[in-house]
């Protein structure tokens, strides 16, 4: 076992009241206690520097119990946040970090050249849903997204919701270098200009989005259109270095996930809890966003292989079309995938 510290909120699973904030819970106290690692721990020493973004699921829970720490007790593990999927890349670029989340988008941009990183995706850990969304501000009396034509809309650089967005934009023939003008923003920033008026409308994910929904309507989200043809998911990859020289360290991660994944279906309380500290948002809202998107353990990902692949290769062949990556072919995509049966 191994001494953690952990923060927890101050009231019942009932009792939570909705938050406005984005930022962290101001009601929260400090808990210590021994926290036992539910798989066998993993042996290698060294450092494993995890990339994470704060969006609701398995991740946050992960840091949230502990048990990171608690599963590799020969390791110094630290945990590095980034505000968006292409800063997980440009962690991994600049190496610092060994494992990083992010979707899909910026996953194929980051295993497309020029950057093509040295770099697999160890674990997929979700379907994007409707925990992404393109809303507009009420104010602007934009009803449907031929209204947008002329709008100023923000996102985030080559996310998932960049990506969405795009699709979007493409299947309602809306160009977007002519007919709108897209911002980049980051989630922490985007809600400011929202309450500002500097953007009529935006595509985005997490807190950010539980904020500008209670002043806009959403006019699609990622689950239509990946019905639409273009589904994202959120992975999670490792350096090959580290995939090389500590193999436990990916079997225990992936394991890990599994069980968190197999909490929030058994048990999901204390899950939405764990993910509502993390977030800084109350527990309705953590409990939404948990449910925008489908979270999936390994069998289900071996069984999805090929959609996930195909989905990884077409993301990088648009991507491609709009001058941010340029595509290799798809056995490079095929192999950069690891389910069971091909990790080390």
């Amino acid at each position: 076992m191994k001494k953690y510290l952990s923060t927890i909120a101050t009231v019942a699973i009932s009792g939570l009241a909705l938050t406005g904030c984005v930022g962290a819970p101001a009601s929260t106290y400090e808990i210590s206690g021994d926290v036992t690692c539910p798989v066998t721990p993993a042996e290698s020493d060294g450092q494993l520097r995890i990339g994470y973004q704060v969006i609701a699921g398995s991740t946050l829970y992960l840091r949230d119990q502990g048990l990171a720490e608690a599963c590799f007790p020969n390791a110094d593990v630290s945990w590095v946040r980034f505000p968006t999927g292409q800063d997980v890349v440009q962690g991994f670029v600049s190496e610092s970090i060994d494992f990083g989340v992010m979707g899909s988008p910026p996953a194929a941009n980051g295993l497309s050249q020029p950057i093509d990183l040295d770099a697999k995706i160890i674990r997929t850990n979700n379907i994007t849903g409707t925990g992404e969304a393109l809303v507009a501000r009420d104010s602007t009396g934009i009803v449907s997204i031929q209204d947008l034509r002329g709008k100023r809309i923000a996102t985030g650089a080559n996310s998932t919701s960049h990506y969405s967005l795009l699709k979007t934009l493409e299947a309602e023939g809306i160009d977007p270098s002519n007919d709108v003008e897209l911002v980049f923003l980051t989630p922490d920033t985007l809600p400011g200009a929202w309450a500002s008026g500097d953007i009529d409308a935006a595509y985005i994910w997490g807190p950010a989005l539980a904020e500008i929904k209670k002043t806009g309507t959403t006019l699609i989200t990622s689950a239509e259109v990946a019905e639409d043809g273009a589904p994202t998911f959120q992975f999670t990859l490792g350096t090959d270095k580290i995939i090389a020289s500590n193999p436990d360290y990916v079997q225990v991660w992936t394991q890990l996930e599994d069980y968190a994944v197999s909490i929030y279906r058994t048990d999901p309380e204390p899950y939405i809890l764990a993910n509502s500290v993390q977030i800084g948002l109350g527990l309705e809202e953590t409990k939404s966003q948990l449910e925008g998107a489908e979270e999936i353990i390994a069998p289900e990902a071996t069984e999805l292989h090929k959609d996930i692949t195909d989905a990884l290769y077409n993301t990088a062949e648009f991507l491609d079309q709009q001058a941010i990556a340029t595509a290799v072919d798809r056995s490079h995509y095929e192999e950069a995938v690891l389910v069971p049966e091909t990790r080390p």
